[in-house]
């Protein structure tokens, strides 16, 4: 049964009327009147826009708290709880959460869900006295916090910390240091010629310089010897033949 009728429908024509319904008689509405007049492109696009926000104002989803336990056993308790939101909008739809002893339901425009709203608001169904509000929902912003990839500046092979300090940061690795004293004496190495792994200074310092040996081919003389003789065409360099000491008591042959 409907509890205070009369007070619930003048808020709900209140309420309605206030969705888009606009009074007439008053001076500030025929001044709005003559403006529209002279403008209607203007005001017919300032309607839309307002009508827009408001349906996005007006939630579709309503929430019923406090449902009796018989409308999720008993169908044909269900049906009677139903034909409330049914009178309203007959194409709403229903989603129970029996554990929680709630009810959303979803109405087709925003007007029939505030109408629901105000109507049924703290009306008895199966003994109790249930509460209907407008059920929230969080925006969904893309992008701002969900977890973005790492930036390709840097693809770190070690972990930070476990317990890192107060006020540690991670930092960029830093370019690569390009000696060009190096570079310049890697090219200026040639095959077969000094080179200078150090300069003389001003404090009497030698210089240090690495000759490279000549490349020799062996050959063995007559007398059990081997000769080095240059690839470049020196002179022969004989090397002396190890005399083998001979085994004490054995045969002198």
């Amino acid at each position: 049964a409907m509890q205070q009728q009369g007070s619930t429908d003048k808020g709900i024509a209140d309420s309605v009327r206030a969705l888009g319904v606009n009074d007439t008689g008053s001076g500030n509405d025929r001044e709005t009147g003559d403006r529209d007049e002279q403008h209607p492109e203007r005001v017919a696009d300032e309607a839309e826009d307002a009508e827009e926000q408001q349906e996005e104002e007006v939630p579709l989803t309503l929430a019923v708290n406090g449902l009796p336990q018989a409308v999720f056993s008993s169908e044909s308790t269900r049906k009677e709880f139903e034909s409330l939101f049914r009178a309203i909008d007959a194409d709403c739809q229903f989603n129970y959460l029996r554990t929680f002893r709630r009810a959303q339901v979803t109405m087709s425009r925003p007007e029939l869900a505030l109408l629901a709203r105000l109507r049924l608001h703290r009306q008895t169904v199966a003994g109790c006295e249930v509460s209907v509000y407008f059920a929230s929902w969080a925006a969904i912003r893309v992008g701002e916090n969900s977890l973005l990839p790492p930036q390709p500046d840097k693809m770190f092979l070690i972990s930070p910390p476990a317990s890192p300090p107060v006020g540690w940061e991670q930092h960029l690795e830093e370019a690569p240091v390009v000696s060009y004293d190096v570079l310049s004496a890697l090219a200026s190495l040639a095959p077969g010629e000094d080179h200078t792994l150090h300069s003389a200074s001003e404090m009497h310092h030698p210089d240090i310089v690495v000759t490279p040996c000549a490349d020799f081919d062996c050959q063995a003389d007559g007398e059990g010897g081997v000769n080095h003789r240059c690839a470049g065409g020196g002179g022969v360099l004989s090397k002396p033949r190890i005399m083998q000491t001979r085994r004490p008591g054995g045969p002198e042959n």
